[in-house]
């Protein structure tokens, strides 16, 4: 075996060669080791084989009706009207920011002079401050309730939904 490669080239490496991504160099190489190695030899013929295997096979026609009956499926299917499902939510939200922030205005200033924030400094940004953080809290405990008593009705009424899109 004088000049050729004592090890193997890769199936990689065979593969290119066969595919032509190889330079010069690299073909000349490879090309003598396969004349001398039969291991490598039947693996090109291999590639050779599938290659034209692959080349031989007919490609399947299509269906005649084909077009007539993809173009049937797409008639028939009207397109959904738009709908705006993001419109009721959002709206609501800002509702609830808008009442909340009302709320806030109104209540905090009254919470301020509650006896529980007696014991405050008499300053009046300190009291109002705090006024306005307890009325947050009390706003952000009635929100809490209101999502718990409405999770069933939501999970039930997004189960109905999966429902009605898994039998479509």
């Amino acid at each position: 075996m004088t000049g050729v490669s004592a090890t193997h080239p890769s199936q990689t490496r065979l593969l290119d060669r066969h595919a032509g991504a190889l330079d010069d160099r690299a073909c000349r190489d490879v090309d003598e080791h396969v004349e001398a190695c039969s291991t490598c030899r039947d693996a090109v013929d291999a590639l050779v084989w599938l290659d034209r295997q692959l080349t031989e096979w007919p490609a399947p026609a299509p269906p005649q009706d084909g077009l007539t009956r993809v173009m049937a499926r797409i008639d028939g299917r009207h397109p959904a009207p738009l709908q705006l499902v993001w419109l009721a939510p959002t709206a609501a939200t800002l509702g609830a920011v808008l009442v909340g922030s009302l709320v806030l205005a109104l209540v905090g200033p009254e919470l301020a002079s509650h006896t529980a924030l007696a014991s405050l400094p008499q300053s009046g940004a300190l009291r109002t401050v705090a006024g306005l953080s307890l009325a947050a809290t009390v706003l952000f405990g009635i929100g809490s309730l209101i999502t718990l008593a409405l999770a069933p009705a939501l999970l039930l009424e997004a189960r109905r939904r999966d429902t009605e899109a898994s039998a479509r």
